[in-house]
């Protein structure tokens, strides 16, 4: 009896949840031909779809709150990551050494990021766009981003004349080698290679340059890093460290006694902060203004300090 009234109860629950979404789609649906994308191009994307439950648990699990920055890069800069990242690096040299004049990226950046996005392009993800911003913006924790992302996605499937199914990516809307959200990629994607064209899932030329015409735009500023791993003394004033603080000199904190590891860049001397998420039994990091823009690209500092730290790994920069 238990089981059958618990079954009952799911079942209830799963008509409502799609009962909720088909009425939420229908609004959706009239504000996107409303905004002048049309009717045909929007019911064609929208055909059919549900909401996905894998996408809302993944949702949930962001890797902040659920294990340290020290195992998320552990987990992440792995020594199969490095060896391969290398092995790109070298196989793409003169082409992102090209990118580098242009816009003033590191290979190494560039390469960090299409490690940590894609396995170099090896996997990018194989859930439906469509089917996936549909869903986020339905949850509604993010309702306003992930309704226009899902307009963008709709968009892109006309201009590049993509089947809406065959549009795929990751659980949370990025596609492409880059995992570009369709945003930037209507905002950013590049034309690297000149055959009129930009293909975001084949295609490395236009992959580089829009990396780095993303990171440019988002403020990455030529010739200096991003960070580095530093060495606080015993009993360090815990009131001074954190992303958000005001920069400080070098010389501050080199009376303070914290030992920096690397060179730090000349530009960067007067603008450093620290950074020590998982207490004094963890790693501690200087920081510089480029590392918010790797936090422009995704929003979460263990992400950005990954990245960081792969690039390292990758100049043999431990």
């Amino acid at each position: 009896m238990r089981f059958l009234l618990v079954l009952l109860i799911l079942c209830f629950t799963s008509v409502a949840h799609a009962e909720d979404f088909q009425s939420w789609l229908s609004s959706y649906k009239q504000r996107a031909i409303a905004t002048g994308v049309p009717a045909a191009v929007v019911n064609r994307a929208l055909y059919n779809i549900a909401p996905n439950d894998m996408v809302i648990r993944l949702d949930q699990k962001q890797p902040e709150g659920h294990m340290t920055l020290a195992e998320y890069v552990e987990k992440t800069v792995t020594p199969k990551r490095i060896e391969t990242g290398k092995q790109r690096l070298a196989e793409n040299r003169a082409l992102l050494s090209h990118v580098q004049q242009i816009y003033g990226v590191p290979p190494s950046i560039i390469v960090a990021l299409w490690g940590k996005e894609s396995e170099f392009g090896s996997f990018m993800g194989n859930t439906e766009t469509i089917s996936a911003l549909a869903t986020l913006a339905y949850e509604g924790r993010r309702r306003a981003f992930f309704e226009q992302e899902l307009l963008n996605a709709i968009v892109l499937t006309q201009r590049l004349n993509i089947d809406p199914r065959a549009m795929t990516g990751s659980w949370a809307g990025a596609i492409g080698q880059c995992q570009f959200m369709p945003s930037n990629y209507i905002k950013f994607a590049l034309d690297g290679n000149g055959n009129r064209r930009v293909d975001l899932w084949r295609e490395l030329p236009d992959v580089f340059a829009s990396m780095a015409n993303l990171l440019v735009h988002e403020g990455w500023r030529r010739g200096e890093g991003w960070g580095q791993r530093v060495d606080l003394p015993p009993g360090f004033d815990k009131n001074l460290l954190g992303r958000d603080k005001a920069g400080r000199d070098i010389r501050f904190w080199e009376q303070l006694g914290v030992q920096f590891n690397q060179q730090v860049p000349a530009s960067n001397r007067q603008n450093i902060r620290l950074y020590q998420p998982d207490g004094t039994d963890g790693p501690s990091y200087a920081l510089y203004p480029n590392f918010d823009v790797l936090m422009r690209w995704n929003h979460s500092g263990y992400f950005a300090t990954a990245v960081g730290r792969l690039s390292d790994h990758l100049e043999n920069r431990q």
